[in-house]
């Protein structure tokens, strides 16, 4: 059957049923003249992204249930449904309970966060907030469930309280109306994006790392050609990374972070693995500033 028959008997639209298609997550052959010709598997395989979907499933987790049938992840996720759903459960009897006696203590200390995100967006409000740690965010879409995790929530929320920087002015101001546009769509678009540049970096081939050797290369050469080494925009941003690392942005934030976050603990360390490499292939480190150098 042809794309127009498919989407009268799925709830996706003809771009959605590409989309899918371009991700790997369907693989439907064509016909001799050209088109392709979808079969009843490929309608059941079809409604079921679309269950996952609905399910706030990622792409790469319906990759792997697709590919290989995945009964532990599946039941992972039930059981997250499940805690969800007895958090709403304890949430509404806590409001039941507030209406009732009005005992606003008691109120707030029986409830808690969804999420590690939402509980530093409120620990860290506004913009400010919103910069230094807005990068992050897709990391911590799940709750603290250990005293480790605890702890180093702790030293975030006390680092970022205590520590003061001046945000150069288009760096401020860039990042400003990337506050101001942000919604849950370019969150939930930022997470799909964030699991597969993990990926990316778990998984990457001999041809993909030459790539991004050879691109790594050329960024440094740009950063260290005069026109952009001197220029006022990138002077003050060096200034601006510099004092980032002296109030402890290195030693203190980010251990804390791979301890309050195992995902993103998991991407720093294929990244700086990556980095490691490509410095030793083409004889780069990094200067007082900060900034990759060539070596002389």
């Amino acid at each position: 059957m042809r794309i127009n028959e498919v989407v009268q008997q799925v709830p996706l639209t003809r771009r959605a049923v590409k989309f899918y298609e371009e991700k790997g997550l369907l693989h439907v052959p064509k016909d001799s003249n050209g088109y392709r010709n979808y079969t009843e598997e490929h309608i059941r395989i079809l409604q079921e992204i679309c269950a996952y979907r609905k399910l706030g499933i990622g792409l790469e987790d319906i990759r792997k249930l697709l590919l290989s049938n995945d009964t532990e992840l599946l039941k992972q996720i039930y059981e997250q449904k499940r805690s969800e759903l007895d958090t709403s459960k304890k949430e509404l009897e806590a409001l039941e309970e507030f209406l009732r006696t009005r005992d606003a203590k008691t109120f707030c200390s029986s409830l808690d966060y969804h999420s590690i995100a939402q509980a530093i967006q409120d620990a860290l409000p506004g913009f400010y907030g919103y910069y230094f740690m807005n990068h992050f965010l897709p990391y911590l879409q799940m709750p603290i469930t250990t005293p480790e995790q605890e702890q180093a929530f702790h030293k975030i929320v006390e680092f970022w309280d205590h520590t003061t920087l001046r945000i150069p002015l288009l760096l401020r101001f860039s990042g400003w109306l990337n506050w101001r546009l942000s919604s849950k769509a370019c969150l939930q678009k930022t997470l799909e994006q964030t699991e597969q540049r993990t990926q990316k970096y778990l998984n990457l081939t001999e041809e993909e790392y030459q790539d991004l050797k050879e691109q790594t290369l050329k960024n440094v050469k740009l950063r260290n050609h005069p026109l952009v080494k001197y220029h006022p925009f990138f002077i003050a941003h060096r200034r601006f990374m510099r004092k980032l690392q002296d109030c402890g942005y290195n030693d203190i934030f980010l251990p804390n972070m791979m301890a309050l976050s195992p995902e993103y603990k998991a991407y720093h360390d294929a990244l700086d693995k990556i980095n490691q490499r490509i410095c030793e292939d083409l004889g780069l480190y990094y200067d007082s500033n900060f900034q990759l150098v060539l070596k002389k």
